[in-house]
């Protein structure tokens, strides 16, 4: 390229204008969209000012003008209902839809007589201009607010059938927010009123501790055995999805766990919930309340030499837990193990009680928070004890419970979360995902260590069944059990 010259002069000069034009066409751009963009800011702070003014103006008018909004939602309002509808009908309605005998929704709304849960829902009644004044107890009947015994018998069916919410409210004719305020007050009510009576907590007396013991023995010969632990699962989502993971047991669902400490007799002696399914038996075990006061007064509770069966998951370092034997390869701690299971499985078959009456365990409650799952879960042991009590409320149960559908249902929604193996075998849960449990080294550790309770008492269980009648068909049971590891 050569520099100067006419032409080159030229150019450049046609170059500079032309960028100059550019430069001015660029600004006013520029300052067009500025100007636009200040009129659209002007005009949104505008809007948005009239859109207040209107507001304010139309909820001034509201609140002076119009009375408070309300939803028809049955002919009759709660007495037009379909949970009305139930209590009128034959008992045998009554029971499936409430879980419950006439004698024990009957028992239980005389227990809860003065409760929080009998004012539950007068504030409701109330027009605003009735509020701030005392309103006359023949005013009130007017309006005709709901009975204790309907309340009752509302949080029975929620917990007698879980589900949403706003289903079950819809079911009741009430809203949904009256129906989370009934459950909780229904549970605190459970736990002030129930609980001193059906599950105490405190120590038995000489006869019924004897008659829990014997009851322990008659399975298979364990007779220090007082009580059973172990840990359930009830499905939880959290709303809240940064602690999602705390949630997320080692089945691979979330959950609430409990952990529960259970009678011959199927009752429930003492419980702990609350915890994220996270959390392992261990875990709950070592803050537990309960296990400090037998730290102390072991032989008070259980009476002297007394023991607890847990499982692998609950331990206490060997002072009164007895745990099964990890991976036996002799006879007669083979026999121990299916000595211990049998016993034990009182505490299973209780559970299994439990959650036929009350299938929110099995189903969840979606909107229903942790506080409130927390509370109507221990509720629900407690209602356990007291509609046990009663020989006229037992349940009938199916013959085959993975037939059931609730359970069915709970199998088949969990059955995802399994490995292969367990899911072409039909198991009921996944016995391999237990590896992966938080904690699982020190779970293993536990099981593994040296007992000299456990090996005291199994010398002695193995001497009986060698001592009896079919002590050969037992050995060789036990033999080829220890030799495949079936244990």
């Amino acid at each position: 390229m050569v520099s100067g010259g006419p032409d080159a002069t030229g150019g450049w000069q046609r170059c500079r204008a032309a960028f100059g034009v550019y430069k001015t066409i660029r600004r006013n751009r520029s300052t067009a969209a500025a100007v636009a963009m200040s009129r659209l800011k002007q005009q949104m702070a505008q809007d948005l000012l009239n859109a207040g003014v209107t507001a304010l103006v139309m909820a001034s008018t509201a609140c002076v003008d119009s009375a408070r909004r309300t939803e028809q939602r049955a002919l009759g309002k709660w007495r037009g209902s379909t949970l009305s509808g139930y209590l009128r009908n034959d008992e045998k309605s009554r029971k499936d839809a409430f879980r419950a005998s006439d004698n024990r929704l009957d028992t239980l709304v005389t227990l809860l007589q003065d409760t929080k849960l009998a004012g539950t829902g007068w504030r409701n009644v109330l027009q605003p201009a009735d509020r701030g004044r005392k309103v006359t107890r023949k005013a009130t009947e007017v309006r005709d607010p709901p009975t204790l015994r309907y309340k009752v018998a509302t949080c029975l069916y929620a917990m007698a059938h879980g589900g949403t919410l706003k289903t079950i409210a819809d079911a009741a004719s009430i809203g949904k927010s009256t129906l989370r305020l009934w459950l909780e007050d229904f549970s605190d009510g459970v736990t002030k009123r129930v609980k001193p009576v059906y599950m105490p907590g405190t120590p038995w007396d000489p006869e019924t501790l004897t008659a829990v013991r014997g009851q322990f023995a008659s399975r298979r010969g364990i007779d220090v055995a007082c009580l059973a632990c172990d840990g359930s699962h009830i499905p939880f989502k959290p709303k809240n999805k940064r602690v999602a993971m705390d949630y997320r047991n080692y089945k691979g669902w979330n959950s609430i766990l409990l952990v529960g400490f259970v009678d011959s007799f199927y009752r429930f002696f003492e419980v702990d919930v609350g915890y994220p399914g996270r959390a392992g038996d261990n875990t709950v075990l070592a803050r537990n309340g309960f296990m400090r006061k037998l730290e102390t007064a072991a032989d008070t509770y259980l009476g002297v030499g007394g023991l607890i069966l847990g499982d692998s998951g609950a331990s206490d370092g060997d002072r009164i837990f007895i745990n099964p034997y990890h991976a036996p390869t002799t006879p007669e701690r083979c026999w121990f193990n299916f000595c211990h299971s049998s016993t034990r499985f009182f505490v299973e078959q209780t559970f299994g009680m439990w959650k036929n009456r009350f299938r929110f365990l099995l189903h969840g409650m979606p909107e229903a928070n942790h506080r409130l799952m927390t509370k109507m879960i221990y509720a629900s042991t407690v209602l356990h004890n007291f509609f046990l009590a009663d020989p006229g409320d037992e349940l009938e149960t199916a013959a085959d419970p993975l037939n059931d559908p609730s359970w069915k249902s709970f199998f088949e929604k969990h059955k995802a979360h399994m490995c292969p193996t367990c899911k072409r075998e039909g198991k009921a849960h996944c016995i391999h995902q237990a590896a992966y449990r938080q904690g699982a080294a020190q779970v293993k550790a536990a099981r593994e260590a040296p007992s000299d309770l456990r090996d005291a008492l199994c010398e002695k269980l193995w001497r009986e069944v060698c001592a009896g009648s079919g002590a050969q068909e037992a050995m060789r049971t036990m033999t080829e059990r220890a030799t495949n590891g079936l244990a």
